[in-house]
């Protein structure tokens, strides 16, 4: 299906490969559908094992045009252990945002800055989208984790966390 993509940030994510940084990082407009975090209600994996990032990114690259696929280039994102003990780095194509990316703030990610605040979302208002949006972050608060919820943001552009096994928004990002 057809939608509109949006520049976010310029010279913020690093090529995985290590050849520098992408000159721009895109994303959706708006939500691109709903789906699950994971089929059942739990962070345990985190981002790394989420269904989100298994599934549902692998299964969104996969429909876009072959020329398009092999243009896109997977960058590092930091994120959020499910345990809540620190960061990963994972390597992807497409992803989800994280609650530092797009909100500036490391309340939901145990203190820790998952990623840079993108120059988009400077402006709260683009935050707003037609439904709650997910984050690749697991949801834990100064080490309290309730083990089955992700970071999101909601209706009105707050940060919000939903139980992983809800149906919300996916707004990815990626880059060339």
């Amino acid at each position: 299906s057809k939608c509109d993509i949006v520049i976010i940030g310029k010279e913020h994510d690093a090529y995985s490969d290590g050849s520098g940084n992408a000159p721009l990082t895109f994303q959706v407009s708006n939500v691109f559908g709903a789906a699950q975090m994971n089929a059942t209600a739990t962070n345990a994996t985190g981002w790394t094992g989420s269904k989100m990032r298994t599934t549902t990114m692998v299964e969104i690259l996969s429909d876009m045009p072959t020329e398009v696929q092999n243009a896109i280039k997977a960058v590092d994102k930091e994120t959020l252990k499910g345990d809540g003990s620190g960061l990963e780095t994972t390597s992807d194509k497409l992803f989800l945002l994280s609650l530092m990316e797009c909100y500036g703030s490391t309340f939901y990610s145990n203190d820790y800055e998952e990623g840079k605040k993108y120059a988009y979302y400077e402006n709260k208002a683009n935050r707003v989208m037609s439904s709650t949006w997910w984050l690749r972050g697991p949801g834990i608060n100064k080490g309290k984790n309730n083990g089955i919820g992700f970071t999101q943001i909601n209706l009105s552009g707050l940060m919000a966390n939903g139980d992983a096994s809800y149906e919300s928004g996916v707004v990815f990002g990626f880059c060339f």
